[in-house]
């Protein structure tokens, strides 16, 4: 998803990225600000050169030079204002509108004719390009030069506008109205200069109108084999002095394009920059009419970043064909498995009371902290919260809350932690047992101390944990650690036999429901000969192979293959599947399972859309790795 991402902006000229980067803290409420950070709280964040040495190669390239843009689209805005007012009379004009902007942005990106937006208050401050005769009509924008302007169903323009389509058409430039042309100057009802009006070419709001009327224009076109237009292909080039560069980015996530053929104009030599291992390739083409053609297989969310220079060489030498892999079996399950990290158990629903009242019924914790939060006259807990560095003021304790877990273990389970946030001013009980709150270190965050245990005998145990309650109190989710197993049941969860082995499938359902890192699955292989590995089907940020202990690559992206080399005798080969912290940590009683938005209310739901029963996120590899012979 990352990558996807980032190659579409990339595609669309954004060179300068700002991830979500790292948490300060995940005390309190701070942990409920997703997406997930890109530090040591992130299982996987150690990788991630994998997705930024990508894009630092991408944006050294897609920065030389300028953008080869020849299509301007006069920016729609103004006209969308008037349609400004009450919705009965206006919402379908807002609709109709917000339907043209977004189809005629997809019609050109999709349909590779690569164009910029031009604002009009921009464009009035700039002076008009003076003609030149003995070169192709041009519009200048600032650095830019445009030798065809839309005007895509515009009500108005503004004055300054017209005077720079005017010389612009008078020059031989290309005006194109796609839909009505605008009938008003400046907001007020004017007739439009003949010189420009009688020169410009009306065409339908389509997009087979337009993109047949910009077709002397292309710069690439990229087709299937059976001659239909790849509609889900993102580009930009680039010329710098005498070359070029040309990026290509498949926005989809899960669809493959096959054998598509790439045409672009000019002869050129072409080179294929690989950004994931920083090499180059000649690529073998095809020079005729003035355009070079070659073809290419876009994985899904792949790519392609290209080096053209003037074409060089009459003759190419052939190229080796690409490997054929061919299925010589399915690793078999089940394998032996190490974790990086304890399993953990989720103590986020307990008996709660205040002081010495009655003890209340079970209840997420959460909500028992809003509600004690009403008790006391305070107000509830959320996103809306003051930041704690801002907040300085004094908080006295009102009262202590006191929390009662239910542990049932199957098995014996050695020296447990309980993990959980303020724990040295809290008082623990294991049994009736006073625990001392000697802070043993942390987990995932310095803020989630941990707290050593006596060991579990099977049977059920009863966790205790009193805490003073104050305005800025944060009362969360605590976490039982070790050496076991955790079956879930709906709402309930039972400690179980320590996981060693696991079926390929989904890890929550095989011991592992609010496990946080990663899981290293222990294989073998026998065949001789050139070997490919696939893991097609995994639920994991990505994973990380290794061959008799050493480092033999990742797999994160489409097709998902690894090249193993050529192999004799027997092979150990450990797939690491990188864990997240969205079982542990993620808003596990929400229903919808495509949120579009996680922040702090997603784990505050409400009605149909909270449900004690736990909603976990499939992780692990959920399908045999699949072993080939490449020759």
């Amino acid at each position: 998803g990352h990558k996807r991402q980032g190659d579409w902006q990339a595609a669309c000229g954004v060179t300068v990225r700002v991830p979500h980067l790292a948490w300060l803290s995940m005390a309190g409420e701070a942990k409920r600000d997703y997406p997930a950070a890109i530090d040591y709280h992130s299982p996987w964040f150690a990788e991630y050169r994998l997705i930024e040495d990508h894009f630092a190669r991408i944006n050294t390239v897609m920065t030389r030079g300028r953008p080869l843009v020849k299509v301007a689209v006069i920016h729609p805005i103004e006209s969308f204002w008037l349609s400004l007012g009450p919705a009965e009379q206006y919402a379908r004009q807002w609709e109709q509108r917000e339907w043209e902007f977004q189809e005629l942005t997809r019609w050109l990106a999709f349909g590779l004719i690569d164009f910029d937006f031009v604002s009009e208050a921009n464009l009035a401050q700039a002076q008009p390009a003076t003609p030149r005769r003995e070169r192709v009509p041009e519009f200048q924008v600032g650095a830019m030069r445009y030798q065809a302007v839309i005007l895509p169903n515009l009500w108005t323009l503004r004055s300054t506008t017209v005077r720079h389509l005017e010389r612009f058409v008078c020059d031989g430039g290309c005006v194109i109205v796609a839909g009505e042309p605008p009938r008003l100057v400046d907001a007020r009802p004017a007739t439009l200069p003949s010189s420009l009006s009688m020169r410009w070419m009306k065409i339908p709001f389509s997009k087979s109108a337009i993109l047949e009327r910009l077709e002397p224009l292309r710069e690439i076109d990229v087709r299937r084999h059976d001659g239909t237009p790849v509609d889900s292909i993102l580009h930009q080039i680039r010329t710098d002095g005498r070359s070029r560069y040309v990026f290509l980015a498949n926005t989809s996530r899960d669809q493959q394009v096959s054998n598509a053929t790439i045409c672009l104009r000019g002869t050129w030599d072409v080179t294929e920059l690989d950004t994931r291992t920083g090499t180059t390739r000649l690529r073998r083409s095809l020079c005729e009419g003035g355009n070079t053609e070659f073809s290419q297989t876009f994985s899904a969310h792949g790519h392609l970043l290209l080096a053209l220079s003037p074409r060089k060489r009459r003759r190419m030498a052939a190229v080796a064909p690409e490997p054929k892999w061919k299925e010589i079996r399915r690793l078999t399950a089940p394998v032996r498995v190490t974790l990086s990290e304890p399993n953990a158990l989720l103590l986020d629903q307990a008996e709660w009371r205040v002081d010495d009242g009655p003890w209340q019924p079970r209840e997420e914790i959460l909500r028992i902290d809003n509600a004690v939060r009403r008790h006391f006259g305070l107000s509830p807990r959320g996103g809306q919260i003051v930041q704690p560095w801002a907040d300085t003021s004094p908080a006295p304790v009102l009262g202590m809350l006191q929390l009662r877990f239910q542990i049932e273990t199957e098995v014996a389970v050695g020296s447990p932690m309980l993990a959980m946030e303020e724990a040295a001013a809290a008082t623990v009980w294991l049994d009736g047992r006073a625990i001392r709150s000697v802070i043993s270190g942390w987990w995932v965050d310095e803020s989630i101390q941990t707290i050593r245990l006596p060991t579990l005998r099977p049977g059920r145990h009863e966790l205790r944990i009193r805490i003073p309650f104050s305005r800025k109190s944060n009362v969360e989710w605590c976490y039982l650690l070790g050496d076991f197993g955790v079956l879930v049941s709906g709402a309930t969860a039972v400690l179980s036999t320590p996981v060693r082995r696991l079926q390929f499938g989904d890890w929550t359902r095989q011991g592992l429901p609010f496990y946080a890192g990663n899981v290293t699955y222990h294989c073998e292989l026998g065949e001789p000969g050139r070997l490919g590995i696939e893991v097609n089907r995994f639920r994991n940020p990505l994973l990380s192979v290794e061959l008799d202990g050493k480092p033999a690559g990742k797999i994160a992206f489409a097709p998902y293959r690894l090249l193993l080399g050529r192999l004799a005798g027997n092979h150990r080969i450990a797939i690491t599947a990188y864990g997240n912290r969205v079982n542990a940590f993620g808003p596990l009683h929400h229903t919808n399972d495509k949120l579009s938005w996680v922040g702090p209310a997603a784990w505050r739901s409400e009605g149909t859309a909270w449900s004690y029963e736990y909603n976990l996120k499939a992780m692990g590899i959920l399908a045999a790795p699949i072993l080939y012979s490449v020759e």
